[in-house]
């Protein structure tokens, strides 16, 4: 486990769980979060749930940080938890038009980000279990 002063992350079932507690995602929190989160992942693959509930300002600086390409080695399913539902909608739409490599989805709530990423993990280990029989 990583507990910082903006964030912490933890790994719980093999998800992997980071929660923001800051107001402001600065560019700099987010390189310090990727590089804690890839230094936490053991050079494994993770299914991340992302609490960002706290935030409330996103600068796209920021942002941009967390689309780049080599900012998402190592994650094989991210569910992201917002405040706003028309948000979350919008990101969503935004997902599915630009077609993001990762599977992401944007959630209003903690309870659908666990299923989905929980239906995704499962998904997952089917499709290992038949490559290997």
């Amino acid at each position: 486990m990583i507990d910082k002063k903006d964030y912490s992350i933890e790994i719980i079932d093999d998800i992997m769980f980071y929660t923001c507690k800051c107001k402001i995602l600065s560019k700099e929190i987010v390189l310090e979060g990727i590089k804690d989160r890839i230094s936490l992942s053991n050079n494994e693959d993770q299914y991340i749930v992302s609490d960002m509930l706290s935030v409330g300002y996103w600068p796209s600086s920021a942002r941009d940080e967390l689309g780049k390409k080599e900012h998402q080695i190592l994650v094989k399913c991210a569910a992201v938890i917002i405040k706003s539902n028309l948000i979350a909608t919008l990101l969503n739409w935004f997902l599915i038009f630009f077609g993001i490599e990762i599977p992401t989805k944007i959630f209003p709530d903690k309870k659908p980000a666990l299923e989905w990423i929980t239906v995704q993990k499962l998904k997952d280990q089917k499709t290992e279990l038949k490559e290997t029989s």
